[in-house]
């Protein structure tokens, strides 16, 4: 709508700046249709050294360097690389960094649990002790499965879950320890 401000314009601020704003989501949108950043590629768990590996130089895509998406689907496509990216979810899961997957801690446990997937079981790893920091800390990178499902905890937060898993691995260890002992 026109108004005068010292002069005539044809928008007011705010319909231009969501014009803008709309230009610019549009454009990301077409760019982000062709290309995959670096950034990008770490979103999709790649490192530096699979990208040198899997992919030759990045190519300019306007002030930015990156990949072309057909490039980057064909490579997740090998044998290879998909071998090469399940050892790597295996790493990033022991550490607790899988963004699918919902991690929380209690008392001595951590615990891993699928909110995606509620007929898996929920895992449980031990934490162990560090020294230095004197805080239990330190992930034993080996997940065990509980004997519970995601489904038996719908509608819990993971930290509720995580102290659920923890009673009841407490409870396993008593029992095992009285008849560990029982003369």
């Amino acid at each position: 709508m026109p108004h005068y401000n010292g002069r005539w314009y044809r928008y007011t601020e705010p319909e231009r700046r969501e014009y803008g704003e709309r230009q610019r989501e549009e454009l990301s949108r077409d760019w982000h249709a062709l290309w995959i950043s670096r950034a990008g590629l770490k979103d999709r768990f790649w490192t530096d050294k699979a990208i040198a590996d899997f992919l030759g130089p990045p190519q300019k895509a306007g002030p930015i360097s990156a990949w072309t998406r057909n490039e980057v689907l064909a490579t997740e496509k090998t044998t290879e690389f998909r071998n090469w990216m399940e050892k790597r979810r295996a790493w990033l899961d022991t550490r607790c960094r899988l963004q699918d997957i919902a991690y929380a801690s209690y008392g001595l446990l951590a615990i891993g649990w699928d909110i995606s997937a509620p007929e898996k079981p929920v895992r449980f790893q031990e934490l162990v002790w560090n020294e230095k920091n004197q805080d239990l800390v330190d992930y034993s990178h080996k997940w065990i499965n509980s004997p519970f499902t995601g489904a038996e905890f719908n509608g819990w937060e993971p930290d509720e879950v995580a102290c659920a898993i923890c009673e009841w691995f407490i409870s396993q260890s008593q029992e095992s320890n009285i008849l560990v002992n029982k003369p």
